[in-house]
C-alpha cells in the first residue's frame, strides 16, 4: 500500500498536536505561553507609559489591578473556548482582553493629564510657559505653535477642546 508524502507529514503533524503534557495538548501550552509572554510585554509597554505620564501611586496600582484581572479573565474566557472548538470566540477573547487594558490605560494616562496644569503642560509637549494666570496658560510647543491651555470644572484642557458628549468624564 502506497503512502504519499503529504500523508505522512500531515499525518505526523496530527500525531504532535494531539501529544499531550500533564494531560494538555502542547499546542494549548505553546498558545498560553504566547498569551502571557505577549501579556507581559504589553504591560511592561504600558506600564512604561504610565509612568511617563506621572501617574501617581495609587493610580499605578489600580491599573496594575485592573490590568491582572482582565488577562486573567481573558484566559479564562479563550482557554474554555478552544476547549469547546470556538476558536474564534477565543481569538476574539485574547484580542478583547488586551484591548480593554490598552483603553484603560489611556484612561488613566488621560484623567492624570487633566488633574493639573503641569501635567497638561507636559501632556501636550509644551516646551516654553510664555504666560499663565489662574484659570489658564499659554505655552510654546517645540514646533513654536503656540496653544492655551484652559481650566474648566476643575480639570485642564486645551482652549476649544473642553469636553461637551458622552464620552466626557
Amino acid at each position: 500500500m502506497y503512502v504519499s508524502p503529504a500523508a505522512t507529514i500531515l499525518d505526523y503533524m496530527n500525531s504532535q498536536f494531539n501529544r499531550k503534557l500533564l494531560g494538555v495538548p502542547i499546542i494549548i501550552w505553546i498558545a498560553q505561553f504566547a498569551y502571557v509572554a505577549t501579556g507581559l510585554i504589553l504591560l511592561v509597554i504600558l506600564l512604561s507609559i504610565l509612568s511617563a505620564s506621572a501617574i501617581l501611586s495609587p493610580n499605578y496600582r489600580l491599573f496594575s489591578i485592573i490590568y491582572v484581572v482582565v488577562m486573567i479573565a481573558g484566559d479564562i474566557v479563550w482557554r474554555i473556548a478552544v476547549t469547546k472548538r470556538r476558536n474564534i470566540v477565543a481569538l476574539i477573547a485574547i484580542v478583547l482582553s488586551m484591548m480593554i487594558n490598552v483603553a484603560t490605560a489611556q484612561y488613566f494616562v488621560l484623567q492624570n493629564a487633566h488633574s493639573s496644569f503641569q501635567n497638561y503642560y507636559n501632556f501636550r509637549g509644551c516646551t516654553t510657559l510664555v504666560s499663565k494666570s489662574s484659570n489658564s496658560g499659554i505655552c510654546k510647543l517645540s514646533s513654536g505653535k503656540t496653544i492655551k491651555i484652559v481650566e474648566y470644572q476643575n480639570k485642564w484642557y486645551l482652549d476649544g477642546d473642553l469636553p461637551n458628549g458622552l464620552f466626557s468624564f
